[in-house]
């Protein structure tokens, strides 16, 4: 009887799976330059595309599909954000409307795409908890990367457009 890990090992080696691991590695890299050198506009629209893809080609369970289909609604709902936070008369409505304290961080809303900012890392940081191989693992480490730095862009943009200056920089995903 041949065990789960020799049969892996040996699937790993057929055609098919190296060519998936070539483009594994295309990916990788592409993702790595857009963590480190894309907008918050091009790293949620990358997370986008990902996500769809695993809609289509990986959903396997009702849940799986109400999370993917939730993700997208989230990150939909960052775009849009991203679209008026520059704006400081079209951000101020966004601003009035997370007045409480327990609605607001270092001065400034934890608006809807804060909120979504801060499900989707939590999304991937489960789906890093997964039995996935090395490069899997990699790809979900610089897509939690871009997605903080995603969000680092967000509020600093918050606080450009409100006039809040910014103390401390606080290292993970803030809330």
């Amino acid at each position: 009887m041949v065990s789960g890990a020799a049969r892996n090992k040996k699937q790993r080696k057929t055609q098919a799976a190296q060519g998936v691991a070539e483009f594994k590695k295309t990916l990788l890299t592409a993702l790595k330059e857009v963590s480190i050198n894309g907008s918050a506009e091009l790293i949620v629209t990358m997370e986008q595309a990902i996500v769809q893809h695993d809609l289509e080609y990986y959903t396997n369970s009702a849940t799986m599909k109400g999370s993917l289909n939730n993700a997208l609604s989230e990150l939909e709902i960052i775009k849009k954000k991203l679209a008026i936070v520059d704006d400081p008369e079209k951000y101020k409505a966004t601003d009035e409307n997370f007045i409480l304290a327990r609605n607001r961080s270092k001065g400034l809303p934890v608006d809807e795409a804060r909120q979504s900012f801060k499900s989707h890392f939590a999304r991937l940081v489960n789906l890093d908890k997964a039995p996935l191989d090395d490069l899997d693992k990699q790809i979900i480490e610089v897509r939690k990367s871009a997605i903080h730095r995603a969000q680092k862009q967000y509020i600093e943009r918050q606080a450009r457009t409100l006039g809040v200056e910014l103390a401390g920089k606080r290292r993970g995903i803030t809330r």
